[in-house]
């Protein structure tokens, strides 16, 4: 082999390796450009995700600011059921003490509605007596008065 020909088969390897070459650079241009894609792509999908994450951070202040509220009407609350447990006890400590002198009160007046009573039965036992009594005078009456219309009825 001549010269030349050595010249032309290495010319003709370079161009075969030439040809690998462009293919894997074309192959390498396709998957840039494809990368630059996808890359376009997430781009796109991570200003979504920054726009999601600003919506979820003006949520949460939201979400903050009304806790916040919460826990201030809670407080009011408390201390409203505070104050209302407060006056509640000292009105039922008034009621308890005002049944306790209507306790009071009752028992004494018990004691002398019982007396009271039991002078009324004496009473009563005693006008039962005279009544039985002035019963029995008026029985006497009747009995000589009928006696007695007889023997005017018989004179006459």
């Amino acid at each position: 082999m001549n010269n030349d020909e050595k010249i032309l088969t290495i010319l003709a390897e370079m161009q075969v390796e030439q040809r690998k070459t462009n293919e894997r650079l074309d192959s390498m241009e396709a998957l840039q450009t494809e990368m630059q894609t996808d890359l376009r792509e997430v781009k796109a999908d991570l200003d979504k995700v920054k726009a999601d994450l600003n919506d979820v951070k003006a949520d949460l202040a939201n979400v903050k600011a009304d806790l916040n509220e919460v826990k201030e009407e809670g407080q009011i609350t408390r201390n409203i059921v505070t104050r209302m447990e407060n006056d509640h006890g000292t009105k039922l400590g008034v009621i308890f003490d005002g049944l306790d002198l209507h306790k009071d009160m009752i028992e004494a007046s018990k004691e002398e509605v019982m007396e009271k009573v039991a002078n009324v039965d004496v009473k009563c036992d005693f006008i039962a007596g005279t009544v039985k009594q002035h019963s029995k005078q008026l029985l006497d009456i009747d009995a000589k008065v009928t006696r007695h219309e007889e023997v005017l009825s018989r004179r006459a």
